[in-house]
């Protein structure tokens, strides 16, 4: 379990502000760094001698290099992100490659890094003070690697608590929440034939707003079939009208190609909501071609289909309202979501529910796959659909080595679906951008 430093008395030394260089100053950004740094040290209290302080404090710029190289290399933010989930009073944790990955990084300045009492505490310190503020490219696959955190004692302090939030200052294009400046003013749209795009779906709406506290869908079910196709049918052609029209505007204001990106990613968005409640509202098995509801004798099974299809419609969904209209899906299956059993356990499960529909579960991605081979740190979902691809037995001894986390540890079926839910997208995502 991740502990906090333990101090023994022998420590002398007080806390030490990182220093600037020789010349007094630097950059705005390396300021920062070491400004946030010096506040982790405190909170945590941590206290480097000075040899060590000055040592960190060089290193700042070397890690936030290597962080900021991880916006184009997906492994960079995953082996970060391991460091900060793994225990740092660990013995095996040098032999990691995810260690090995930032060590390279801290060797020239720090040779002896992981060597000595709290290094680790420091090095994660060091992580989270360096972590970029504008969290683009595959940083945005940090809240699939979240699971993890509800496994670790140091979840609530509030240093991690803060780093964990999504970052306020950038918000990725698929997830767009303001079109006010794309305005569609009418209930109409011309398509490329010429004929108008139907959205008036107002009778079918008041029917849903009058009839949803019934809460059987026989009453409302046909409305909203009627709902959700139309919509999705118009974001289609809406979307296909914006293709059209972006290849005719080559010429056209930054301003402009700007505006036709984001609406692009806005219908995207949307798109994907929309087949995503379809999905709920059907609940229909396509890899199995049957209804979850037949299912529901086979618990494992069910958790694993319906995490992996909702995640296949929720690429560009927001990752938590997803992960809970999942959760929500299973309990209308007559799923117990609350009922509780140790992480290893559900990886048993989640390992016989593969290898008996072996035949029809996706293989990983070429990424994914590799980049757990070398660790699988916080990655028990991943670990076990490894073990099937591979045709391995599930062994316990091997689990708690490899995925390195407090397995013993309880958690409800509705946490274990959003785990897999989210270990999945982390795999769609990738697989989307591998060469």
């Amino acid at each position: 379990m991740y502990a906090e430093p333990k101090r023994d008395g022998l420590v002398t030394e007080t806390h030490r502000t990182p220093k600037p260089d020789g010349k007094g100053k630097f950059m705005t950004q390396d300021a920062e760094i070491r400004e946030r740094l010096s506040e982790i040290w405190g909170a945590w209290t941590l206290t480097p001698d000075e040899a060590l302080s000055d040592k960190l404090v060089e290193a700042c710029g070397p890690v936030a290099a290597w962080l900021e190289s991880g916006k184009n290399n997906p492994e960079i933010v995953i082996r970060a992100i391991q460091v900060l989930l793994a225990d740092p009073e660990s013995t095996t944790m040098n032999q990691r490659q995810s260690w090995k990955s930032l060590r390279k990084e801290l060797s020239k300045l720090w040779p002896n890094a992981g060597t000595g009492k709290d290094h680790f505490f420091y090095v994660q310190a060091l992580l989270l003070a360096a972590w970029p503020r504008d969290e683009e490219g595959f940083f945005r696959v940090k809240h699939l690697i979240d699971s993890g955190w509800n496994l670790q004692a140091r979840q609530a302090l509030r240093e991690i608590e803060e780093w964990r939030k999504p970052n306020p200052l950038r918000q990725p294009a698929h997830e767009v929440r303001n079109a006010s400046t794309i305005a569609v003013a009418a209930s109409t749209l011309t398509g490329k034939t010429g004929e108008a795009i139907e959205l008036n779906v107002d009778d079918a709406l008041t029917h849903i707003e009058q009839n949803k506290q019934h809460g059987h869908v026989a009453q409302i079910g046909p409305q909203l079939v009627h709902v959700l196709k139309t919509h999705n049918a118009a974001l289609r052609e809406v979307s296909n009208l914006l293709s059209q029209t972006t290849e005719r505007l080559n010429n056209a204001p930054l301003q402009t190609k700007q505006q036709l990106t984001k609406l692009q990613a806005l219908i995207d968005s949307n798109r994907d909501k929309l087949d995503l409640l379809w999905w709920g509202q059907s609940r229909y098995c396509r890899a199995l071609r049957k209804p979850y509801r037949r299912l529901k004798a086979d618990q494992p099974a069910l958790l694993w289909w319906t995490a992996r299809e909702a995640a296949e419609f929720a690429q560009s969904v927001e990752v938590e309202p997803a992960a809970a209209y999942l959760v929500q899906t299973l309990e209308n299956l007559g799923q117990s979501v609350g009922d509780e059993k140790a992480v290893v356990e559900w990886m048993q499960l989640l390992y016989t529910a593969l290898v008996q529909s072996a035949e029809k579960v996706p293989a990983l991605s070429k990424r994914l796959d590799q980049i757990a081979k070398e660790d699988a740190l916080g990655l028990p979902v991943t670990w076990v659909r490894r073990q099937v691809m591979q045709n391995k037995p599930f062994d316990d001894k091997q689990a708690r080595e490899d995925v390195a986390l407090p397995l013993d540890t309880r958690i409800d079926l509705g946490d274990w679906a959003s785990w897999i839910f989210r270990e999945t997208l982390l795999d769609l995502h990738l697989a989307d951008t591998q060469s």
